[in-house]
């Protein structure tokens, strides 16, 4: 269970930070000199330098990557561990511990943070735990958790490096802390929310505990009236302590920046933030905190579904009004379902658009659903591994979703296709929720873990409409998809071989044939028409030839198109047999 408020012993913690580790190199656990220059560097070296890029889970790579460390660095690495999730609320405090001490163990003797013969500092972070965090960073917190902690470790390694006269005299001035934690590690080993977390954990009284850039931006227009003139060009995290500061002054009441939240984007008026001041006072500072946990977004605006241009609609040979269709329905649901019948190329239009949408092939994914395929291939689930023991692994859903997080100015696109061959309760779980409700969060049901889908993750599924062996899909699925049917006698399919052929100059007769098979299937069943894909091969249609390839004709009508129909009309083979054959259908069609 999420919780928050839990401010005065988190600051203090951050006090200990300050002071005892950084100052002093002292453990936060056992208080002996374990935060040195030396120890830094065997962390820098194993962690930073030599970064673990198989598909395990956080806390399973770190074994690897500090087996035989010396005891101080697991010790180390723990209390850097400690410090990244000392003002997280919305992770267990039982998680929080578990984490800290499967680092602890491999310690020489062991530690814990409980127990009878656990440190008096140990004792002191498991009770932090227990009363909670002060922020939710969301699950691009979560997800970004080894870019923080590489983060600490270089900033350690490099302030442990300064002497210790200037280590002091930087933690002396404020604004020299603040530069200093923002530009003692070079951009591309840095991460956004641990930098701004940690201004907040070692400077309370000048920094906000919002991690939020995306928050932090609307907080200061909305009361861009109470910002002091003196932090007029200082960072917005600096800026909305001031502001926190002036509203509470003017109005004496207890205040916090959540509470009128739905404020946010209105215009920047003085007076609008007064109208709401009297709800502010009923609000009770555990609400408030409930309300910090709304901040969910990552660093940046999650980016927006680029607008396609005739020239896309050409490229995939599709009217530009259809494209756009297809954007709207997928800007307000994010879940779209290409739905037709065999052969009207919804897996490569699925595939084409999630390449247009995202800009780049590397951020669409594409699995395929069947009905052995569960929650613990999709998402997570425990596997075992070479010595007998079970991991826990991410599955393609859990992968792109941390990848959105960590990147929410690019689009993402998951393609799933043939999604109702699969037991769909099965596969999404409580995931189901989360299609539908983007902004909120769900507890994992293996790793026990906050997690929300970001809003820069789009799907795209096909599903075959003529495939009668596959359930329907459940009313819960209906109400989370958007369907766009691909139709042999509607647009974009209806006109799409007659725009290939046109391209390639392929034989006219191909499409007439085309048009004609699925005339007469309609007769008895519209679901079971014939897509155009079947016909889309250069050397069937005769590419700049009057004729197709009438051999290749004859292998395709006979080995793919009669079988898929013999399928649908079970009962009607006859008639199959003798009204669909390619002799039937070319006896009335004339190029």
């Amino acid at each position: 269970m999420a919780k928050y408020g839990n401010d005065r012993q988190v600051e203090a913690f951050g006090q200990r930070v300050l002071h005892e580790a950084l100052i002093e190199g002292r453990s936060l656990l056992d208080g002996r000199p374990i935060w040195t220059q030396d120890n830094f560097a065997e962390l820098q070296q194993r962690y930073t330098q030599q970064p673990d890029e198989s598909g395990d889970t956080f806390d399973t790579k770190l074994q690897h990557q500090f087996e035989g460390a010396p005891s101080d660095v697991w010790q180390l690495f723990a209390e850097l561990y400690v410090v990244d999730l000392s003002v997280i609320g919305n992770v267990r405090a039982s998680t929080k511990v578990a984490k800290v001490e499967a680092v602890l163990r491999r310690c020489t003797p062991p530690l814990a943070l409980t127990g009878e013969k656990a440190p008096e500092g140990a004792r002191q972070v498991a009770e932090m735990f227990e009363n909670g965090g002060v922020l939710n960073g969301g699950q691009g917190y979560n997800a970004a958790r080894w870019k923080q902690m590489r983060y600490l470790v270089e900033f350690g390694a490099r302030w442990f490096a300064l002497d210790a006269g200037e280590r002091r005299r930087r933690i002396e001035d404020p604004d020299t802390l603040a530069t200093t934690l923002e530009e003692l590690v070079p951009a591309e080993l840095s991460e956004k929310q641990i930098v701004k977390a940690m201004r907040y954990l070692l400077m309370p009284s000048r920094y906000v505990p919002v991690c939020s850039s995306g928050h932090l931006s609307k907080i200061t227009n909305y009361y861009a009236d109470y910002i002091p003139p003196e932090l007029a060009d200082a960072p917005p995290q600096r800026q909305a302590a001031g502001i926190s500061d002036a509203v509470r002054h003017e109005r004496g009441i207890s205040w916090s920046l959540y509470s009128e939240r739905e404020l946010w984007g209105a215009p920047r008026a003085h007076h609008l933030a007064a109208q709401a001041a009297e709800r502010a006072r009923s609000v009770d500072p555990i609400d408030e905190a409930a309300e910090a946990a709304g901040d969910t977004t990552p660093d940046g605006e999650v980016a927006e579904l680029p607008h396609l241009t005739s020239e896309d609609a050409d490229a995939l040979l599709v009217d530009l009004e259809w494209l756009h269709r297809v954007r709207r329905l997928l800007a307000r649901r994010r879940q779209l379902v290409l739905q037709g019948p065999p052969g009207t190329g919804k897996t490569f239009l699925a595939r084409q658009l999630g390449k247009l949408f995202t800009g780049s092939a590397e951020r669409v994914h594409l699995v395929q659903f069947h009905p052995a395929y569960t929650y613990e291939d999709f998402f997570e689930g425990f596997r075992p591994v070479e010595d007998g023991s079970l991991q826990l692994r991410h599955g393609p859903l859990r992968r792109i979703a941390d990848e959105a997080t960590e990147n929410p100015d690019q689009n993402y696109v998951l393609v799933i296709d043939e999604i109702n061959r699969g037991n769909l309760a099965r596969i999404f779980g409580e995931l189901y929720f989360l299609l539908e409700y983007r902004d909120h969060e769900v507890e994992l049901m293996y790793s026990q873990q906050p997690f929300s889908l970001p809003k820069n993750l789009y799907v795209l599924a096909t599903m075959n409409s003529a495939d009668r062996s596959i359930a329907l899909v459940d009313g819960a699925m209906r109400r989370r998809f958007g369907f766009l049917p691909l139709e042999p006698e509607s647009q974009p399919t209806a006109g799409l071989l007659g725009r290939w052929l046109a391209r390639t100059g392929g034989s006219s007769e191909v499409e007439l044939l085309w048009a004609e098979l699925n005339r007469r299937i309609r007769e008895r069943d519209g679901s079971a028409q014939i897509g155009p894909s079947y016909f889309m091969d250069p050397e069937l249609t005769g590419q700049d030839s009057a004729a197709p390839d009438e051999g290749l004709l004859v292998e395709v009508w006979a080995t793919e198109i009669l079988p898929q129909l013999r399928e649908s009309f079970v009962g009607a083979e006859d008639w199959v047999d003798s009204s669909l054959t390619l002799e039937a259908v070319r006896s009335v069609v004339r190029p």
